[in-house]
């Protein structure tokens, strides 16, 4: 349960019931929604390698787009002290606005769903930038870049070498072989396949960077919640589009065509969007495969959300395979 401290700091007022939440983050994190007399709340603890003063700024840039109308995102309470994170006996504790709804966009599809979440998105990018707005080259993009251009493929001759030496036996284990059969010729195709526009001067702002299916809260078709800001960044919205986009699927496939033009009708994008977003897509996909082959077979990690491993690794290597067998870019056309 929470601590008796965090109710009293962060004046929740009297507690009328709280109950655990299950998430499917792998932080490890404990989540409770609160329900009190001044309403209810998302009462979070905080990973011990989180810088805690990040926290300000981010709460600063969600304070901000809300005020200018962005309802849907998730605020972060401050405790009496005026900040928005409390250290109780070495843990790190939290307390955000709790946001109705439900991650639900992939069991229930439709074109009007995804026209609000496009339209919540641009709000929330119009919002940031007026926090701070600036222009340069991208720092996730340049990053990615970097990583193509220096990854090895002896990094899974090893990885594979450790995993026949020691199994991991477990249902990550199948996972992460297909993962590591696709990865070489999956990092070929995004080296022959950088776009012109990849390191062009982008507008620079605070972007989500996590910001995917469950981040992404519906009650019937109206968006009621964007959550989990703790990666927030300076960066082109373009990542956030990518990312979310790619995680929704309509008929198996990720909109691309379709999201693209519902965001354009809501806020700017620039020239040549759908080469750039679906190859920021698929790097993300191989990337994270990377770090997962990383930490499961070389650092051997643990996590104690087994399910949530399990439905991640599934979700990437599906999106890595189908993009094998379909061709690179192929999934950018007809929806």
């Amino acid at each position: 349960m929470i601590p008796q401290a965090v109710e009293s700091r962060f004046e929740l007022g009297r507690i009328h019931h709280v109950s655990p939440v299950a998430s499917s983050g792998l932080s490890g994190a404990a989540v409770f929604r609160v329900q009190s007399e001044r309403g209810a709340f998302a009462v979070k603890s905080i990973p011990e390698d989180y810088p805690l003063e990040r926290l300000v700024l981010i709460h600063r840039v969600l304070q901000s787009a809300q005020e200018q109308g962005c309802s849907v995102v998730a605020v972060p309470v401050l405790d009496r002290s005026g900040r928005p994170y409390l250290i109780h006996d070495g843990t790190g504790w939290e307390v955000t606005s709790w946001m109705s709804g439900v991650a639900d966009f992939n069991s229930q599809p439709t074109w009007e769903r995804l026209d609000n979440a496009m339209r919540e998105l641009a709000y929330f990018h119009s919002a940031t930038a007026r926090w701070e707005c600036k222009h340069g080259q991208s720092p996730g993009i340049i990053a990615r870049l970097t990583r193509i251009e220096e990854f090895e493929d002896g990094f899974l001759a090893r990885a594979r070498h450790t995993l026949d030496h020691q199994p991991l036996r477990t249902s990550w284990e199948s996972w992460l072989r297909r993962a590591m059969h696709r990865l070489p010729d999956a990092v070929q195709r995004l080296r022959k396949a950088v776009p012109r526009t990849a390191t062009q001067s982008f507008v620079l702002q605070p972007i989500a960077r996590d910001l995917w299916h469950d981040h992404l809260l519906f009650t019937g078709n109206d968006v009621t919640g964007l959550i989990d800001f703790h990666a927030m960044r300076m960066d082109t919205p373009l990542l956030d589009l990518a990312r979310l986009i790619g995680s929704l699927k309509i008929g198996g496939l990720s909109p691309w065509t379709a999201a693209i033009e519902y965001y354009s009708k809501y806020g700017p994008l620039p020239g040549e969007t759908a080469p750039l977003l679906v190859w920021l897509h698929d790097s993300g996909v191989a990337w994270s495969l990377v770090n997962w082959i990383k930490w499961l077979v070389v650092e051997r990690r643990e996590f104690t959300n087994h399910r949530a491993v399990v439905s991640r690794l599934e979700m990437l290597v599906s999106d890595l395979e189908w993009s094998h067998e379909n061709g690179y870019f192929g999934h950018a056309s007809s929806t």
